[in-house]
């Protein structure tokens, strides 16, 4: 091993770091990929880690962002309270972004994901969130596990409209917490209600970024974190 790697120093040597921040995002998606294709792995593992981030509204006592999630779902109304201006982002290729409420620290950002889609695994240093699924065919991971088991990831059959089986499941992400999702051939859609801190005005979450890039357009858009350019 040891002579291995001294036979390749001087290779590593004339990498620049956009070389080596390219790699390093290959192998990540790479692996979202290869996590994606195994859609049977064990089920216990992921209801394990779905549990370990589920948001429970009926618990006696609820923080702030999560009493505001509440709020979000229970009286903003489907057209919502879109602000003016700055409440649409598109990112070409990967999704379309409606703030339906804003109410600095907090807003609630519905985002649509175009189909067959890859959301590299980053976090946001200035954002606490609760992630609300609505539809489609997704797979989060939080802190490199997939958090949705295969069999939630489901039409419900009995509903005449044929919702999603597990609509309004919710987890919480943390600040700086590390996660990322794989999105199927339906595309997908979820709720976003965030607080953001540090005294940074809300605007979308995918300004605020810290890891690999979706591509060099939304890496003109990030205005805080630390973004790594896949160029």
């Amino acid at each position: 091993m040891t002579k291995n790697l001294k036979e390749l120093q001087p290779a590593l040597a004339q990498l620049s770091l956009a070389q080596i921040v390219i790699d390093i995002r290959r192998v990540l998606i790479f692996a979202f990929q290869k996590q994606a294709a195994e859609y049977r792995s064990p089920m216990f593992n992921e209801f394990t880690a779905f549990k370990r981030h589920f948001v429970d509204f009926q618990k006696t006592e609820l923080d702030d962002l999560e009493r505001y999630c509440r709020f979000v779902l229970d009286h903003v109304p489907v057209i919502g309270f879109v602000p003016f201006s700055g409440s649409l982002s598109v990112i070409s290729g990967h999704s379309t972004s409606l703030i339906l409420h804003r109410d600095p620290p907090y807003q609630a950002q519905l985002i649509l994901k175009q189909p067959n889609s890859i959301i590299p695994p980053h976090s946001h240093p200035n954002v606490d969130s609760i992630e609300v699924y609505v539809g489609g065919d997704m797979r989060a991971a939080i802190d490199g596990d997939f958090i949705s088991p295969g069999a939630s990831v489901c039409v419900n059959q009995s509903h005449p409209l044929k919702i999603a089986a597990h609509r309004g499941q919710a987890v919480r992400i943390h600040p700086n917490q590390v996660h990322g999702g794989v999105i199927g051939p339906s595309g997908g859609a979820f709720l976003s209600v965030q607080k953001w801190l540090h005294g940074i005005s809300p605007t979308f979450v995918q300004c605020d970024w810290s890891g690999p890039t979706l591509h060099a357009e939304h890496l003109s858009i990030i205005t805080s974190g630390v973004p790594l350019s896949q160029d």
